[in-house]
């Protein structure tokens, strides 16, 4: 109607929005003013914006205060150690 394409006007809603809370778990115990903080938010905002699905999700680190990074996150994760060569 008018020249106006109506199938262009279709807005997809997924089926399940994830907020910030979802990718939010437990109280980070690193030091005051640690960089670590605001790598943490900036990584659950942007797993927000991007709507990555936290039971699809998984975030693997090494070792060092850092890598408790899964410990906070609403994810799957995987903390290990590397192995030791002789």
């Amino acid at each position: 109607m008018f020249g106006l394409n109506l199938d262009a006007c279709i807005v997809e809603v997924p089926e399940k929005y994830y907020t910030l809370h979802d990718y939010e778990k437990g109280v980070a115990r690193w030091c005051p003013g640690c960089g670590d903080h605001s790598v943490l938010s900036a990584v659950q905002r942007l797993c927000k914006e991007e709507q990555l699905a936290p039971e699809k999700t998984v975030f693997v680190s090494g070792i060092g205060c850092s890598s408790r990074f899964p410990h906070y996150t609403n994810t799957y994760g995987f903390h290990g150690l590397r192995r030791a060569f002789p």
